[in-house]
C-alpha cells in the first residue's frame, strides 16, 4: 500500500521580471590558471554511486 500523496502548496507562482533580448551579456572574468582550475576539477569529478537495485542469487545481500 502506498502512502497518499501530499497536498499541493498553496504558494503564489513567482513573478518573472521581463527580459530585454539585446541585454548585455556580462561573464566573469577569468584568469588562465582560474580556468585550468575549473577544467581539472569538472574532469575529476564522479558521479556518486548508487547501490544496484537487484543482486545475483547468492551473494548475501538479502536473505534467501
Amino acid at each position: 500500500m502506498l502512502p497518499a500523496p501530499r497536498p499541493a502548496a498553496d504558494a503564489p507562482a513567482p513573478e518573472i521580471e521581463e527580459v530585454e533580448d539585446d541585454q548585455e551579456l556580462i561573464l566573469e572574468d577569468l584568469t588562465h590558471d582560474q580556468v585550468l582550475d575549473w577544467r581539472a576539477r569538472a574532469a575529476a569529478w564522479t558521479p556518486p554511486r548508487r547501490m544496484p537495485t537487484t543482486m545475483p542469487p547468492g551473494c548475501g545481500w538479502m536473505p534467501s
